[in-house]
C-alpha cells in the first residue's frame, strides 16, 4: 500500500501531498487522496482499518467450520433462537436442528444453546465493530480521532 504524507491547514482542508514527512502532515495510504479534509480523510482511513480488522477476525472464526456448515449458519442461528425462546418448540418447527439431534428435543435444546453461544461471539466482533465506527465518526479533532485505539 503506497503512503503519502498530507500536509493540511488551519481549517483542516489539505493543501499538499508529499512523498516525506513534513510540519502539519499525516501519512495515509494515496487512495486517501480524493478528500479535501484530513479529519474526513483520517476517519475513512480508520474506518477501513476497523472494517480490515472485523473481516479478518471474521474469516478467522468461519474457518474453524467446515464450508457445509458455515451455510447453514442461519438457518441453525433462526432455529436455536426458536428453541431458547421456548424450549418447548416442535421438533417439526425447527427441521434442521431437529434432523441432526435425530429428532432428539433435549438434545436439538442443548445444540441450540451451543449455536447461541456462538451467535453471541459473532455479535461481540459486530459490536466491538459499530463501536468503533460511532467513536471515530464522533470525532470532531485530529487529536480525538488520534486517540480512537484499532
Amino acid at each position: 500500500m503506497m503512503t503519502k504524507f498530507f500536509e493540511y491547514d488551519e481549517a483542516l482542508n489539505i493543501v499538499a501531498i508529499y512523498d516525506s514527512k513534513k510540519q502539519n502532515t499525516i501519512e495515509l495510504p494515496i487512495a486517501y487522496a480524493k478528500y479535501s479534509n484530513i479529519l474526513d480523510a483520517v476517519k475513512a482511513y480508520k474506518i477501513t482499518l476497523i472494517k480490515e480488522k472485523f473481516d479478518k477476525a471474521y474469516r478467522n472464526y468461519i474457518s474453524k467450520y467446515p464450508e457445509v456448515e458455515v451455510a447453514s449458519f442461519k438457518d441453525k442461528a433462526t432455529e436455536a433462537a426458536k428453541v431458547i425462546k421456548d424450549p418447548d418448540t416442535t421438533l417439526e418447527d425447527t427441521p434442521y436442528l431437529s434432523a441432526l439431534t435425530d429428532y432428539d428435543k433435549d438434545k436439538r435444546n442443548a445444540l441450540a444453546k451451543i449455536i447461541d453461544k456462538k451467535i453471541k461471539e459473532v455479535a461481540t466482533l459486530e459490536k466491538y465493530a459499530s463501536e468503533k465506527r460511532d467513536e471515530i465518526k464522533a470525532c470532531n479533532t485530529l487529536e480525538e480521532l488520534e486517540r480512537v485505539v484499532i
